[in-house]
C-alpha cells in the first residue's frame, strides 16, 4: 500500500530529524516561522487527527470535528492546536504524535485499496483526487518539508554548540 509507505516514510524522517537535538532546541522559535520544533510536531499531531477524520469520512462518517475546524479554517486550526500543547514537554507532545500516527495507521490499514484510489471521495478538496493522492500531496510533502527545517535547525545549533565545547574558560579559541 503506497499511501502507508509514505505515511511510515515521513514518520521516519520526523523522528529521526530531531536526533541529537539538544532539549533547549525543542523551544527555540523560528524553525518554521514562529514556531519551534515541538510546535511543529504539534502540528503533525493535529495533521494525523485531520487524517484520521478524513479516513473516517471517505468510510461514511458525517465530517467529524477536526475535520470540520480544518475546512473552515486551516491556519486558526493549527494555532489552536498547538497552543493546547504549548504548555506540555517536548516527551509528551512527542509521545502524542507516535499514538497519533501509529492511530492513523491502524485505520489506514483497514481502509480498502478500492477507497483509497477511488476518485470523488474528497469532494471538499478535488473531486477529480482520490485519498492516496490527497496523502501524499497534502501530508507527505507537508512533513518531509518541515523535517528538512528541523533537521537543518538542528544541524545548526550541533555546529554551534561544539564551536562553543572549543571555547576556553577565558573566552578565547582552544587550538
Amino acid at each position: 500500500m503506497y499511501a502507508l509507505d509514505l505515511l511510515e516514510q515521513a514518520h521516519q524522517t520526523a523522528l529521526r530529524s530531531v536526533e541529537g537535538l539538544p532539549v533547549l532546541g525543542w523551544h527555540i522559535p523560528g524553525v518554521y516561522g514562529g514556531w519551534s520544533v515541538k510546535d511543529i510536531f504539534a502540528h503533525f499531531i493535529a495533521c494525523e487527527y485531520v487524517l484520521l477524520d478524513i479516513m473516517a469520512s471517505v468510510m461514511g462518517s458525517d465530517h467529524p470535528p477536526a475535520l470540520d475546524r480544518w475546512l473552515r479554517n486551516r491556519d486558526t486550526f493549527y494555532a489552536v492546536e498547538i497552543a493546547r500543547r504549548r504548555q506540555k514537554m517536548a516527551e509528551e507532545v512527542v509521545r502524542e504524535y507516535k499514538e497519533a500516527h501509529a492511530e492513523t495507521v491502524s485505520q489506514l490499514i483497514r481502509i480498502p485499496d478500492d477507497y483509497l484510489r477511488k476518485n470523488g471521495m474528497l469532494p471538499w478538496y478535488d473531486r477529480d483526487a482520490d485519498l492516496e493522492q490527497f496523502i501524499t500531496y497534502t501530508f507527505y510533502h507537508n512533513k518531509q518539508d518541515l523535517c528538512e527545517r528541523i533537521a537543518a535547525f538542528r544541524d545548526q545549533m550541533l555546529h554551534v554548540l561544539s564551536k562553543e565545547h572549543m571555547r576556553r574558560p577565558d573566552g578565547g579559541l582552544a587550538l
